[in-house]
């Protein structure tokens, strides 16, 4: 029988609890932390303390976070969690703001990532930090005794591409008990051809990346056992040519082929996508999803 050993951490890097997992009856290590994903390994040098600045400061500005804040807040109050664990959490801002708009005794906060250089950046040592893939999180590492939990998540779920969305919400849905929440803030597009011309300008960056419409995501996130409480509006996100070329590493040729294409394809589209001299401004439009475990 395969064991695997990993420790749970705060945010000072002071070790909690040594987790011990078995392996399934294959004899696999089922819950293994996974090493970086080629793709986010492009992005590393984007993560850290960068972040904090990336596309104008978005991930770090508590306006910017507010509406996912509140509903989160809501969440909170109607479902009284003992754990709330921000998947995806990056440098941990999200529940660092949620600390800073209430009092939350007892319930157990946990910031959840991948990538190490983000979690690094975590400063409130009250919050935990996980560093795993929460495609392989369990509801056992986030809380042993098995208490309710709430998932929060902001602009995630693309990193997982076209064929991992609905595996990847079926999964966290096995992980949830029947009327437990998860707020999450992702980019999806109310038309079409909006969500048509950003996939594309992802593909032609080489990016495993997929971007649904509102309607795609909220019959996905039905048939995979998700009620959709509410979808309410939260703020666009602007990404520069420079802000992409710097985050995936492409050379102006690149960005000029990209934007030569996607203007000859779509047109521009104030708002979603405009071609300037040196490159393009893309949009990302994001909507606020509080759902339900049915």
């Amino acid at each position: 029988m395969a064991y695997l050993l990993f420790t749970i951490y705060d945010s000072v890097g002071q070790g909690l609890k040594d987790l011990k997992w078995k392996g399934n009856k294959m004899g696999e290590q089922h819950w293994k932390i996974k090493s970086i994903d080629p793709g986010i390994a492009r992005e590393i040098g984007f993560h850290g303390s960068h972040w904090h600045t990336a596309h104008g400061g978005y991930f770090a500005n508590s306006t910017i976070a507010r509406p996912l804040i509140s509903a989160l807040k809501d969440a909170i109050a109607i479902s009284s969690p003992a754990v709330v664990a921000d998947l995806g959490a990056g440098t941990g801002f999200i529940l660092s703001e949620l600390r800073m708009h209430g009092q939350y005794p007892g319930v157990r906060l946990i910031n959840v990532d991948i990538s190490e250089r983000q979690l690094e950046k975590g400063v409130d040592s009250r919050i935990l930090s996980l560093h795993v893939s929460i495609d392989e999180i369990t509801r056992e590492v986030l809380d042993p005794g098995n208490r309710p939990l709430l998932f929060v998540m902001r602009s995630v779920l693309h990193y997982f591409g076209h064929k991992g969305l609905r595996p990847l919400l079926a999964y966290l849905r096995s992980q949830m008990k029947t009327g437990e929440f998860f707020v999450h803030q992702t980019i999806c597009f109310e038309q079409e051809c909006d969500a048509q011309r950003i996939n594309l300008l992802f593909q032609r960056m080489r990016v495993n990346k997929w971007f649904p419409t509102v309607s795609e995501l909220s019959t996905y996130l039905r048939e995979e056992g998700w009620t959709v409480e509410r979808i309410s509006p939260a703020p666009n996100i602007l990404a520069t040519s420079q802000d992409l070329a710097e985050r995936y590493q492409l050379g102006k040729k690149d960005i000029y082929r990209i934007r030569d294409e996607i203007s000859q394809l779509y047109g521009e589209a104030p708002g979603m996508f405009v071609a300037t001299p040196d490159g393009f401004y893309e949009y990302g439009h994001f909507k606020i999803f509080t759902c339900r475990a049915t």
